[in-house]
C-alpha cells in the first residue's frame, strides 16, 4: 500500500527532468518560445525558455535541451538550457570563455589576458572608441581609410612614399619643428621674396 501511495510522486519526480530537442524557436515574445521533441516522442509547442541576463541566442534547430517540469507537471515543461554539440567552439583550455557561431566566428577569453576575436566583419557604431595601450599599437592590413580629420599628439614617421592632396612625398619625415618634403627642408628653406637671392634649395615647394 506504501508503494502505490508513493509511485504516483516517484514517476512526477522521473519527469521533472528531461531531454529534449529543439524543432521551432520563435524570438519575438518577451521570452523565447519554443517546439520542443522529448526523448520519448512527446511534442509539446509554446515551451519558455529562460536565459541568463545579459546574454541571448537562438540556437539552432535540431539543437539539445534540458527541460524542467514546474511542480512536476508536464504541461508546464521551461527549457533551461539548450546546446549544438555539432558546432560547439572546443579545444579550448580551463578558465578560457566564448561566444561563439554556428559558422565558425567567435570571441574567446584566454590565459595571460589575452582576448581573440576571428571573425570576417567588425562593426562598431559608437559616439566615441578610446583605446589605451601601454606598450603599442600593431596594425597589418593592405589598406587603411579614414574618413575624417587625424590630428597627431607626437612626431610622425613615414617609411616608404606618401602623397597628400595629389603631391607625391618621397621618403617624408617630418618632426615637431620641421620636415623634409621630397628633399626640401622646410626648416632651412628660404624664399625669393623673403630678399634671398643666394638659394641652394629650390625657390618654391
Amino acid at each position: 500500500m506504501v508503494n502505490q501511495l508513493l509511485n504516483p510522486i516517484k514517476r512526477r519526480l522521473q519527469l521533472m527532468v528531461d531531454r529534449a530537442v529543439l524543432r521551432l524557436i520563435n524570438d519575438e515574445a518577451k521570452r523565447q518560445r519554443l517546439q520542443i521533441q522529448t526523448l520519448a516522442g512527446e511534442t509539446a509547442s509554446d515551451v519558455e525558455r529562460w536565459q541568463n541576463y545579459g546574454h541571448t541566442s537562438v540556437p539552432p534547430e535540431g539543437s539539445e535541451a534540458i527541460t524542467l517540469a514546474l511542480n512536476g507537471n508536464r504541461s508546464k515543461l521551461v527549457v533551461i538550457c539548450a546546446e549544438d554539440k555539432a558546432v560547439r567552439l572546443k579545444g579550448l583550455e580551463a578558465g578560457d570563455s566564448a561566444l561563439y557561431h554556428l559558422e565558425g566566428h567567435y570571441l574567446k577569453l584566454t590565459q595571460d589576458g589575452v582576448a581573440e576575436l576571428i571573425g570576417d566583419e567588425l562593426n562598431i557604431v559608437v559616439k566615441r572608441v578610446n583605446i589605451t595601450a601601454e606598450e603599442s599599437v600593431d596594425i597589418t592590413t593592405p589598406s587603411t581609410t579614414i574618413s575624417g580629420d587625424v590630428e597627431i599628439g607626437g612626431n610622425t614617421t613615414i617609411k616608404g612614399n606618401a602623397t597628400i592632396a595629389g603631391s607625391a612625398i618621397a621618403k617624408t619625415v617630418v618632426g615637431q619643428e620641421g620636415g623634409t618634403f621630397a628633399g626640401v627642408k622646410a626648416e632651412s628653406h628660404q624664399h625669393k621674396e623673403n630678399g634671398k637671392d643666394n638659394l641652394t634649395d629650390p625657390p618654391t615647394i
